[in-house]
């Protein structure tokens, strides 16, 4: 785990928020739950975050542009 602020992640990275998992996507974090994404919180432009996706993941995540497999579950969305 490692800090950095949550503005500057990429979408697909995992935070840390009241202990629970969360992805960034776009401008917003949404919990992560056996079922799928459930609850969306604005994304905090000053926040900092404990990021819980290794550093050179987030990286990778900086400059991915496409896939041969989606990212996300739809639910995310």
């Amino acid at each position: 785990m490692h800090e950095s602020a949550l503005a500057s992640l990429p979408d697909g990275a995992f935070v840390l928020r009241d202990g629970e998992p969360y992805v960034v996507v776009g401008a917003a974090l949404r919990l992560w739950t056996p079922a799928g994404y459930t609850t969306r919180v604005v994304r905090g432009s000053r926040e900092a975050a404990t990021v819980i996706t290794p550093p050179s993941l987030v990286e990778h995540l900086r400059h991915v542009r496409s896939s041969a497999l989606p990212l996300l579950h739809p639910s995310a969305f």
